[in-house]
This record gives structure tokens, C-alpha cells and sequence, in this order.
């Protein structure tokens, strides 16, 4: 269940936050998850609720991406698709470009030829890679609908611009395999789903609790909402 909170004063959000972290009753031994989007917020948070309550214990502040990657491995090994490093940003520049300067003079890449065909092409490609690496990164966040496609489809598609894209991330994705978080949430979705789930959702409790909290993080992908929203009693989204 997904359970909305706003208020253009972030005290008020957490005043609603700390009266659910520090609820009695609520088993000392399950540590609080409240996803932050960076240490300040975290020391913040800690910071207050230990002024007003005397203390607090056992709270954990993970990133959005740290959370995922603990949700993830909660899986069984037979059904999770493990991290794939090479799908990050910096790794992916330089095997795009590879790939990109290895065909540069094919039909399929011909929409970038006159980019690379500079008298400073080298530089450009680089460069050229550097983007198409994190527009690769925002598609498989943001839009894995259309990378699973993509790699799903027997044929490019037939416009020039997406046909290049859907080439290269079809031979990257040949070339280093599956891994990256799209990946990793497809297969938690059909973890969700298959007959091994309650016993999944039984470990997601005993590491997390009933509740997961993302604090003033105002901007969250589909994917990591997909995610968090299912598998826990509640998700509390507190928004500024």
C-alpha cells in the first residue's frame, strides 16, 4: 500500500514521520528504513528525533538505489538477476564507444556519421559516447518498457533515430548480459508472482518490518516505485 504525505514545511513531515518511528510496540529488533536522498537529511532526521524522544535506535537511511539493491538480494539466487557493473554509467562510455567507432560506417549508425566524420572525430566520439551512455541509463530507469522491447523484438525498429538506439543497446546487452536494475526489477516482479512468494514476502518482513519511509525525496522512477509499493505493509512517501 502506497500512502502519500505532503507539506511545504518539511518539519511538519517529520513530526508525521517520527510519531510511526517511534510508536511503542513496534519490534525493537526491525530497524526503521527511511530513504534519503543524501547524509545531510539523514543527520537531520536523526539529529531531531533524538532531541525531541531522548533517542533513537536502530534506524537505517539508505539511498534509493542502496534500498533497491537490498531489496534485490533477497532473493533466492534462482531467481534473482545479480548487479551487472558494467551497465554503470562510467563502465558503458567506453565499450559504447567501441562499439560506436567499430560501426561507425553502417546503415545502421548512419545517423551519427557526419558527427563522427569531424576532423576532431575522435574527441567526438567520446564525447558522443559519454551521452549515449546516459541516455542508455535513463531509458533503462525511466522507460524499461522500451529497452525490454528492444531487446525482446526480432526486428530494429524503422525510424532512423530509435533504430541506432535499439541497435546499440541490443549489442551491448549481448555483449555484457542482463543485470542492470530494469533487469533486476523484472525478475522481483516475477519473484512477486510466482509460488514462492510468500515465503519471499516473510524475508522482506524480517529485514525490513512492515514500512518502508522515503523522506522529501521528491522525484522517484516508476521502476523503484514498482518496486517498494507491493511486497511491505506500507510505503510512506513524506514530500515537500
Amino acid at each position: 500500500m502506497l500512502i502519500v504525505e505532503r507539506s511545504n514545511r518539511t518539519e511538519r513531515l517529520l513530526e508525521g514521520l517520527a510519531s510511526r518511528l517511534m510508536k511503542p510496540g513496534r519490534d525493537p529488533l526491525t530497524p526503521n528504513t527511511v530513504v534519503v536522498q543524501g547524509p545531510g537529511m539523514e543527520r537531520w532526521i536523526a539529529q531531531s528525533i533524538a532531541r525531541d524522544y531522548g533517542i533513537l535506535a536502530n534506524a537505517v537511511f539508505p539511498f534509493p538505489r542502496g534500498l533497491l539493491d537490498r531489496v534485490f538480494s533477497t532473493l533466492p539466487d534462482s531467481m534473482a538477476s545479480k548487479s551487472n557493473l558494467d551497465w554503470e554509467v562510467k563502465r558503458l562510455t567506453w565499450r559504447i564507444a567501441r562499439h560506436l567507432a567499430a560501426g561507425r560506417d553502417e546503415p545502421d549508425f548512419q545517423p551519427l556519421a557526419r558527427h563522427l566524420q569531424a576532423e576532431d572525430g575522435d574527441w567526438r566520439l567520446v564525447q558522443l559516447a559519454h551521452r549515449a551512455a546516459n541516455l542508455l541509463d535513463q531509458y533503462i530507469t525511466f522507460r524499461p518498457d522500451w529497452v525490454s522491447a528492444w531487446a525482446k523484438a526480432s526486428d530494429l525498429p524503422k525510424r532512423r533515430d530509435e533504430r541506432w538506439q535499439a541497435r546499440l543497446y541490443r549489442d551491448i546487452r549481448d555483449e555484457i548480459g542482463e543485470g542492470h536494475v530494469a533487469d533486476r526489477a523484472a525478475a522481483f516482479d516475477r519473484a512477486l508472482h510466482s509460488s514462492d512468494s510468500p515465503s519471499m514476502c516473510d524475508r522482506l518482513h524480517r529485514e525490513f518490518g512492515d514500512a518502508i519511509e522515503i523522506f522529501a525525496i521528491s522525484t522517484l522512477p516508476p521502476v523503484y516505485l514498482s518496486v517498494l509499493d507491493r511486497p511491505f505493509s506500507y510505503t510512506h512517501l513524506n514530500l515537500p
